[in-house]
């Protein structure tokens, strides 16, 4: 039957580009902004937040705001982080007019040690996408990495990556969760008999962050 495993999926912090609108114009990477100074907090936050529950490994998009994300988390667990572009953000041609290109794991770790660069992918996305292609991609790739990894999980997404993911764990579209910045959804059980504990709804865990 399996032991019961709690996977945790969450959402990127706040990003620069929506504090500072000018941001886009004065970068050459427009499509791949950092965390704003409170998303940072808010990744910092959500990390202490989950010291002290069991996780065995910490997947993550490897878009900028993941990663930071990510990596903040993990300055609080003291765990690698590995890059997975199937957690990636949607391919959607009305938001990228040429397939985006992600930093890679070797010039992301100079920045973030926690990085993994011997990490193998379990699934791209292509380009382009629809909604419907880049949902069931997070899906599929979530579905995999179950299959592939024991113990507990945290999947470090998007707001349409983190849906996805949930479709795959769960096995349909009948449930509802919400994705603010830094949100926590829990789901726990095994195959077949999973639950979601939080809906991602309750972002207490890092209330204050915007003035600190």
């Amino acid at each position: 039957m399996g032991k019961e495993r709690t996977i945790w999926l969450i959402r990127h912090g706040n990003r620069e580009d929506f504090i500072d609108k000018e941001w886009r114009q004065k970068t050459s990477r427009p499509h791949d902004p950092p965390l704003s100074a409170d998303g940072i907090e808010q990744a910092r936050l959500t990390g202490l937040h989950l010291v002290g529950e069991k996780i065995d490994h910490i997947f993550c998009s490897p878009f900028l705001r993941t990663v930071q994300t990510a990596a903040t988390i993990t300055a609080a667990l003291g765990m690698s982080i590995k890059l997975e572009p199937g957690l990636g953000e949607l391919h959607l041609a009305e938001w990228f007019p040429v397939r985006p290109e992600t930093l890679a794991a070797q010039q992301l770790r100079e920045f973030y040690p926690a990085v993994d660069a011997g990490y193998e992918p379990v699934n791209a996305p292509g380009y382009p996408e629809t909604w419907e292609e880049a949902e069931e991609r997070a899906a599929t790739t979530a579905r995999r990495l179950l299959e592939r990894y024991q113990g507990n999980l945290v999947l470090v997404g998007h707001g349409g990556s983190v849906f996805g993911s949930v479709m795959g764990i769960l096995g349909g579209r009948e449930f509802a969760i919400h994705t603010p910045f830094c949100s926590l959804i829990q789901i726990s059980g095994k195959p077949g008999a999973w639950r979601i504990e939080r809906d991602g709804s309750d972002t207490s865990h890092w209330a204050g962050a915007r003035d600190r």
